[in-house]
């Protein structure tokens, strides 16, 4: 009996920790997919900012498209701030669909001119191989 039960909280443990690794991977290799999408021409990326309304209305959602202004004001907005996108990967579960996109309603105009998320997508499988890399060796 005592194998038996040295044998299953080995397993539990090694699920826990196959679980938390697959959860790890999958937000920090969205996240960072993210970023890159939103990493502006003047810091190396693809994503022209004029006022910053493009780069703002980045944001994400689980289970559906993302919402928000689409129209810009002409008004100089700040720097792009991540947090929202990271408090939903906090609340996403493994198995969701999460949807990211541009609510602009110029965004799909200078997708197709700039490319800034089409190519950082071609990036996905650097970005999770490194990640994962990462998180191998920080969960062991």
């Amino acid at each position: 009996i005592m194998a038996a039960q040295t044998l299953s909280f080995q397993l539990d443990k090694w699920v826990k920790k196959t679980e938390l690794r697959i959860e790890t991977v999958s937000k920090e290799s969205l996240q960072r997919l993210y970023s890159e999408c939103q990493t502006p021409v003047f810091k190396g990326g693809n994503m022209r900012v004029d006022t910053g309304f493009l780069r703002n209305s980045g944001t994400a959602e689980i289970g559906g498209l993302p919402s928000g202004p689409d129209k810009n004001t002409g008004t100089q907005m700040p720097e792009w701030n991540n947090s929202a996108v990271i408090a939903v990967l906090s609340r996403m579960k493994i198995g969701q669909t999460i949807f990211f996109g541009w609510t602009a309603n110029y965004a799909i105009h200078r997708e197709n001119k700039d490319g800034f998320m089409r190519r950082s997508v071609q990036n996905w499988p650097q970005i999770v191989a490194q990640v994962t890399a990462e998180t191998k060796a920080a969960i062991k």
